[in-house]
């Protein structure tokens, strides 16, 4: 435990250290961010949150001697490159970055960093997807003032506690390097930001949660179900948001991986509230989600009644934003409407609570093993 919180501590001072010192340096060489009509940021800003994050997450090798933490700094340091490529020239297409991702993130597999199921190839190719996908969701997240930087430091957090609690020291040491890197960033992201993450921030992020957060999960075939539930839960709300521009987009004629000022922290804002509420309520919703996870982590029917809340709840609130989240309506106007918002928003849960409390009644207030995998296949069918 010890080790963790150094690791945690020591990587959030180097950070600091990197990201002031490379501002200047970023600004004086024209590494800033691009002023356009598609972006939410009205200024030029030094895109040097990426060299404080890396260089902060690669202390954490310091008291992780494993192969498989040097293949994730590895594989972070490789998309740290294309992320600066991206930044200082511009101009890669989405398909070229993920097709680049999925090459880089490669090295992970030979050290067992992937899902091993019965089927060893589909579980390789999902790795691969899971890794380059979560790389590019975070890239997608990074769009308002410190909103991934924010969310990246709770999942880190949150697969450290969970990793220890099983026993994984190597993944708790590193996602605990990685959240004080991340935390370091923040410093200097929190709105309104001195600096961005940049592409050569955002990738290495999202693609070192998704490998720590398979590292930290993956057991057995037979324990498959937590291993997609946790990692899904602790990164719910980039997903969310990826899936929110990338249906909402094709819906109005518009390609799903563009830029575009149409996120649900765009949307938000809109709504009336200031960029320091929507990152607070980003983290919040990220803290929820990332706490039901770990709390939930040993039993699967918990883990997916909270996965199941989390779903319903992300689906009410992009299903809001994409009607009432493009100015002209204010949050209140909404809230206005109480009966059918808390009626869409506690259904699911108390649907849920109900038929875990009828088992647990039944059953004198636990729930046999044998029962486990019949409840959890019967429970969404119910909700």
């Amino acid at each position: 435990m010890g080790k963790v919180v150094v690791a945690g501590l020591l990587s959030y001072a180097v950070g600091v250290v990197v990201v002031a010192f490379a501002a200047p340096l970023y600004a004086k060489a024209g590494l800033v961010s691009r002023v356009r009509r598609d972006r939410w940021g009205r200024r030029s800003v030094p895109l040097c949150g990426g060299v404080g994050l890396l260089c902060g997450f690669a202390c954490g090798l310091l008291f992780a001697h494993t192969v498989k933490a040097v293949a994730v700094v590895v594989v972070a340091a490789a998309l740290f490159l294309l992320g600066t490529i991206d930044d200082a020239k511009g101009g890669l297409k989405p398909s070229q970055k993920l097709g680049v991702s999925l090459l880089f993130v490669a090295p992970l597999i030979p050290t067992g960093i992937y899902v091993n199921i019965c089927f060893p190839y589909l579980g390789v190719v999902l790795s691969l997807l899971w890794f380059a996908g979560m790389a590019h969701a975070m890239n997608l997240l990074d769009n308002m003032d410190g909103v991934a930087s924010g969310v990246g430091a709770v999942s880190a957090l949150g697969l450290s506690i969970a990793a220890l609690g099983w026993g994984e020291v190597e993944v708790g040491v590193m996602s605990a390097a990685l959240c004080g890197a991340v935390l370091a960033v923040l410093v200097f992201n929190f709105p309104p930001a001195r600096v961005f993450l940049g592409d050569a921030g955002s990738l290495p992020l999202g693609a070192a949660l998704a490998a720590l957060s398979v590292w930290a999960t993956w057991r057995e075939a037979s324990g498959v179900l937590v291993s997609v539930l946790f990692p899904l839960l602790v990164l719910g709300v980039p997903l969310l948001d990826t899936l929110f521009v990338t249906t909402t987009r094709p819906l109005r004629g518009s390609r799903p991986f563009c830029g575009g000022r149409d996120h649900i922290a765009h949307r938000l804002a809109a709504l009336g509230l200031s960029p320091r509420l929507v990152l607070l309520l980003f983290v919040g919703a990220s803290a929820v989600a990332t706490a039901g996870a770990v709390l939930a982590r040993n039993n699967i029917l918990w883990l997916l009644f909270c996965f199941l809340v989390v779903v319903a709840a992300g689906g009410v609130l992009a299903a809001l934003l994409a009607r009432y989240g493009q100015g002209g309506v204010r949050l209140r106007h909404i809230i206005k409407q109480k009966t059918a918002f808390l009626v869409a928003v506690f259904d699911v849960p108390l649907f849920g609570a109900a038929f875990l409390l009828a088992y647990l009644v039944r059953f004198g207030m636990t729930i046999p093993a044998v029962y486990h995998k019949t409840v959890a296949a019967a429970l969404p069918v119910v909700v």
